[in-house]
Formats: structure tokens, C-alpha cells, sequence
């Protein structure tokens, strides 16, 4: 009697409401079970992660460790000469080249004495022209004397006195080098010594011989460097359909659903939920029963809507206006007949 009820009324107010509101259950990732599947929405949601990259350089590849890299974004590095051997790596090309470095009386940065056998040095004193203190080492008599300067000087400024203890039947050659300031010997002096003694030599710069063009061993080397990176990953925490500025996970799909709660929807002629009444002037609609507070034994009422092709409203009000003036001609009827009975 109820459902009857609500499709006479919903029959005579649906040319003065436009509009149906539906209720919704919420979002959930469960499907429905016992929902009609007309009352059921379904939306495909994602994470959505933004990543930033960071700590960029070029390497090469021994270099990368646990980076990103883009093997197609690569630059090439070139080094300067150099005198020592570098490292030998997959992708690098070595290059040899001899080369002539020219030194001037200028460029004395040190002293190197070789240890010769019978021949203690036991201190080395340099000072310049002026008298001034450059160096005073004491020195180990069973190693090489190496004294380096802390500054350049002209080989004419110099003045080495070197005191030692021979122990010599024979003579021998005691080579005094000075250094460059890349440890070239470009100059030398060859001492002979012989005999038991305990005494010192006194250097300057016209005991040493000039030996300024000096050829060196060089080495170039050619890297491929692969551009490295970081990535800083942000993922959402929740399931979205569209996430601004991030980008979807298609991999971490999930699918959500929710229902029409109403007890009564308005579909259109092919099945379709209406929500606006007036589509269905030039429509065939029905009101469907689909609320559970009632246990149903039959099939569900259906109640057909069948508006004219027209969708002109002015049929309802016509025949509302014709009941109105049966049910007035019918109480005027009973009105008489009641008046008469009492004259008589």
C-alpha cells in the first residue's frame, strides 16, 4: 500500500519537481554483494608518485656505484699532459707522447744527493750569496739526501756545503743534483772522493753543469663520462583518480565502488538512472522500487511514466481538471437529491 501510495503521489507532482537527489553509500574497495547492479558506481583509482632528480655529474662508469644514468647522455673529458701514468679504466683511451721541457737557471727548487757506498753525509747546509740560512739538514747517512726549497731560486745564488766521512782505497763519484720545481735534475755536479776522511765540499753555481732541455714521458687520457643522478621518489598515500603535477602508477590499480541508497530510482527508456525529471517529457520513464526495508515476494513494482511524444504537461493538468469538474458536477448531484428528498 505504501509503494502504491508514493507512485500516485510521485504521478501527480512529477510535472512540478525537475529534479531527483540520490544518496550514495561510501567509496569502498569491496563490491556490493546483494546491490542491485544498476544502483552500483564503479571508479578505477591510483598512487600517483612525483620524482625529483638531484646530485647530478658526469662520471665514469667505474664511478657510478648505485647512481642512475642515462647511457645516452654522455660527454667526452680530455686531460692535460701529465707525467705520471693514470689509471687505466674500461672506456678510457691513454695516450703516450714524449716531450721536451726547457728549464732556466731559475727554477732550482731542491737538492737530491745519491747514496754512495763508503760515503756518509751527515749534514748539508745551503745558504744563498748573502749568507742566508736555506737549509741546515741533518741527514740519515744510509739514505738518498733529498732537501726541497720552499721557494725557487737562481742557481748563482747558491752555496751548498755538504760535510761527510769517507772510507775509500779508490775514488768515487759523488753526484750532487739540484732539482726543478717538478723534481727534474737540471743541473749536476759529479765530486770525486777517495781516501780516509772527514771533511765538506762547498758548491756554488759554477761547479754545476746545465742540463735544461729535459725529455719526459707524457700521458693524455680520453673519458667517457655518462650523466649520473639521484631520484627522489614521492608517492601518495591514498588512491586517487587524478593527482596534480604527479604521475599515476598504472601497476597499482584498484577499482572502488559505491551504491544509490534511495528506496526509489527514475530510469529512462533504456535503463538509465534519470536525475532530471524533465527528461523525461519526450521519454518513456519508470519508477522502480529498490529499497530493502521490505521484504519483496514477487518481482519488484514497476510503475510506467508514459508521457506523450509531445512532453507537453497540459495533458496531466487537463485531466486533473476534468476530475475536478466530475467530482463538482457529482457533489452537486448528491447535493439535490438530498433537497428533494427533504421537500417531500
Amino acid at each position: 500500500m505504501k509503494k502504491t501510495l508514493f507512485f500516485i503521489l510521485l504521478f501527480f507532482v512529477i510535472g512540478k519537481v525537475n529534479a531527483i537527489e540520490l544518496t550514495y553509500s561510501e567509496w569502498s574497495e569491496e563490491y556490493p554483494e546483494g546491490i542491485n547492479p544498476i544502483l552500483i558506481e564503479s571508479e578505477d583509482r591510483y598512487l600517483w608518485y612525483k620524482e625529483e632528480i638531484y646530485d647530478e655529474e658526469y662520471l665514469i662508469k667505474e664511478d657510478i656505484g648505485d647512481k642512475q644514468y642515462d647511457e645516452k647522455d654522455y660527454k667526452y673529458f680530455e686531460s692535460e699532459y701529465l707525467r705520471e701514468k693514470p689509471d687505466e679504466y674500461s672506456e678510457r683511451i691513454i695516450e703516450k707522447v714524449y716531450r721536451d721541457i726547457e728549464y732556466t737557471e731559475n727554477d732550482i727548487n731542491g737538492v737530491y744527493i745519491q747514496k754512495v757506498e763508503n760515503i756518509e753525509i751527515y749534514r748539508v747546509v745551503i745558504n744563498d750569496i748573502n749568507g742566508n740560512l736555506i737549509a741546515d739538514s741533518l741527514t740519515n747517512i744510509d739514505e738518498n739526501v733529498i732537501i726541497k726549497f720552499n721557494q725557487k731560486y737562481n742557481i748563482n745564488d747558491l752555496i751548498i756545503k755538504i760535510y761527510y766521512k769517507a772510507h775509500l782505497r779508490r775514488f768515487k763519484i759523488l753526484t750532487v743534483n739540484l732539482l726543478s720545481y717538478d723534481d727534474a735534475y737540471i743541473y749536476f755536479s759529479n765530486c770525486s772522493i777517495v781516501g780516509e776522511v772527514d771533511t765538506s765540499l762547498n758548491l756554488s753555481g759554477t761547479d754545476f753543469t746545465p742540463d735544461l732541455i729535459q725529455r719526459f714521458l707524457f700521458y693524455k687520457y680520453k673519458d667517457k663520462l655518462y650523466k649520473t643522478y639521484r631520484i627522489n621518489k614521492t608517492i601518495t598515500n591514498e588512491y586517487y583518480t587524478s593527482y596534480e603535477d604527479y604521475t599515476k602508477d598504472v601497476e597499482s590499480l584498484k577499482t572502488f565502488y559505491r551504491y544509490i541508497t534511495n528506496d526509489y530510482i527514475l530510469v529512462g527508456p533504456t535503463g538509465e538512472i534519470v536525475t532530471d525529471e524533465s527528461y523525461c517529457n519526450k521519454r518513456l520513464c519508470r519508477i522502480i522500487y529498490v529499497g530493502k526495508e521490505e521484504p519483496i515476494e514477487e518481482e519488484p513494482i514497476e510503475e510506467v511514466i508514459e508521457n506523450p511524444v509531445t512532453g507537453d504537461n497540459i495533458y496531466i493538468y487537463f485531466i486533473l481538471v476534468i476530475i475536478s469538474i466530475t467530482l463538482i458536477i457529482l457533489s452537486i448531484i448528491v447535493v439535490r437529491k438530498k433537497h428533494l428528498v427533504l421537500s417531500n
